[in-house]
């Protein structure tokens, strides 16, 4: 073939391929997220999606596909076409955490999906049994000293953020806490609330509906600083083990080569819904919070990274062993 001739036959090719991108999206747009309908996840999926929805101009259809540390999720977002109608809506799970806590993944977070927008982090609180006497975590940690191994905290998993961090406080403050992990956590919360077991870890948002009806009692909250106005009475467990702060967090990423326009565009239009009034104020009923600078597909990338370094000492300082 003449140099002229496939010069014209590539940028021909290259027209056709930039017009695509430049009409996109032309069908409906899939948000696959790894758990079940009705939980936090699933109800902040949802709610972006609707909005994402009407800025573009297609329906974006929520696609549960359940399984342990949303795996099956990732891995069909990881061997989808890159073509910017199959999304990953995750939790730092999928991305971050599930390195280090199976022993062999069919997909690599870094080398198989691109960044595309941060949506929020939740934090998690340490509930009481009201009867329990300890009202405060120094307290907790002095009862807990009195009697080693008497105590035990209610958790979704040791793999899994309620259970890693239970560890964590156990590593941090010298306690015996003993891990009891539930399958249904909320099977969990009603022992707790009924005092079978003394405590509970468990997501802001979840917890909220029982402190309010004083059915469970806050020793502290995982977050950097106290949350206002749901939890400006919670203190830190920052305030007592220095530099304790521990959260998970939900984003929206896209295989690999999926073309930088349709990302940004992507970007722009979760950016907006999460600008809108109501959308704010579902996620601070939900506990979620925005974190400052990952706005931009650069600043989620910066801060993903990030997440992944403090996630393996976190990982290796409490000794979790990947499955």
């Amino acid at each position: 073939m003449k140099a002229w001739l496939r010069f014209s036959v590539l940028a021909f090719a290259l027209s056709l391929a930039t017009a695509a991108q430049a009409a996109w999206p032309e069908r409906p747009i899939r948000f696959v997220l790894g758990t079940g309908a009705g939980n936090t996840t699933d109800i902040l999926c949802r709610l972006l999606a609707d909005r994402v929805s009407h800025t573009l101009g297609q329906q974006v259809v929520v696609e549960n596909r359940v399984s342990a540390g949303a795996i099956i999720a990732a891995q069909t977002v990881a061997t989808a076409a890159p073509d910017g109608y199959t999304w990953l809506f995750a939790s730092q799970t999928s991305v971050v955490t599930n390195i280090y806590t199976y022993k062999a993944l069919a997909y690599d977070p870094v080398r198989d999906f691109t960044g595309v927008a941060f949506v929020g982090i939740t934090y998690f609180l340490l509930n009481a049994y009201p009867g329990l006497p300890a009202k405060t975590l120094a307290e907790l940690i002095a009862l807990d000293k009195a009697q080693p191994g008497s105590l035990n905290f209610v958790s979704d998993g040791p793999q899994n953020f309620s259970g890693m961090l239970g560890e964590w406080i156990n590593k941090r403050t010298g306690m015996h806490l003993v891990q009891v992990p539930y399958a249904v956590q909320s099977k969990g919360v009603q022992d707790t609330m009924a005092g079978r077991t003394q405590l509970v870890i468990n997501a802001a948002g979840a917890s909220l509906p029982y402190i309010q009806s004083g059915t469970l009692r806050p020793i502290a909250i995982s977050a950097p600083a106290r949350i206002k106005p749901s939890f400006a009475d919670v203190p830190t467990l920052a305030e007592t083990i220095p530099g304790m702060e521990f959260g998970g967090w939900y984003a929206v990423f896209a295989p690999k080569a999926t073309p930088a326009d349709i990302v940004a565009k992507m970007n722009r239009a979760l950016n907006a819904a999460l600008q809108e009034p109501a959308i704010v104020g579902r996620l601070t009923q939900l506990g979620i919070v925005p974190v400052p600078g990952t706005e931009t597909v650069a600043g989620l990338d910066t801060y993903w990274r990030q997440e992944i370094e403090r996630w393996r000492i976190v990982v290796s300082d409490i000794g979790v062993q990947p499955q």
